[in-house]
């Protein structure tokens, strides 16, 4: 136990989407399931982005905005029914190995509030092997803005101890954002997976 305790003085924080979660959604898809012109639809779709990711409309206003608009009935979530994620089973055991070894992992995501729905219904539930979870539409705030990383470390008591704390994202602005206040940041991809394995072996 004492161990364990002395360990807790590096925090990991993932991102979810082709890191942690392997798929996603498209506008393509979307819109085909609006039976919309694509184009017309990523037109909207990026009037609002950064207000759904920041939670600052619902994805029910949203869609009741795209109803009105383009005169469709709208009976499910789209963004629900257009999303297919996958866990990306090689990061969990590295993950798994962080946290008993006595480190902080949470998740830091740009993210939906559907999307987290859908990824609770995996079979295996990638979120259960986190301390804490940072969703963007929750927090009001979004990556690469500093203030995303800001908050996250505040709360997990690494404000004073940046260079104890490591980011993994596959965007590289995202990453510039976390470095920008003394973050280690790691760019993932799953053609790097190896080397992220080597990278996070040496913690343990």
């Amino acid at each position: 136990m004492k161990e364990k305790v002395r360990k807790m003085n590096k925090l990991f924080i993932f991102d979810l989407g082709d890191v942690v979660i392997s798929g996603g959604m498209d506008s393509k898809s979307v819109a085909q399931y609006l039976h919309l012109d694509e184009k017309k639809y990523e037109e909207e779709y990026e009037k609002y982005s950064s207000r759904l990711i920041n939670g600052e409309i619902s994805e029910e206003e949203f869609f009741s905005h795209l109803s009105s608009l383009f005169s469709i009935r709208i009976k499910s979530n789209p963004f629900k029914e257009c999303y297919y994620p996958e866990t990306n089973i090689e990061l969990l055991p590295l993950i798994d190995k962080l946290r008993e070894n006595g480190y902080k992992c949470v998740v830091g995501s740009n993210t939906i509030r559907s999307h987290i729905e859908k990824i609770k219904e995996l079979k295996e539930n990638p979120l259960s092997h986190f301390d804490s979870l940072y969703y963007s539409y929750e927090m009001g705030l979004s990556k690469p803005d500093k203030e995303f990383f800001s908050y996250i470390i505040k709360k997990e008591g690494f404000a004073d101890k940046t260079s104890s704390v490591y980011f993994f994202d596959d965007r590289e602005e995202n990453g510039e954002g976390a470095s920008s206040i003394g973050i280690n940041y790691f760019q993932y991809s799953r053609a790097k997976q190896r080397e992220a394995e080597r990278y996070l072996s040496s913690f343990f």
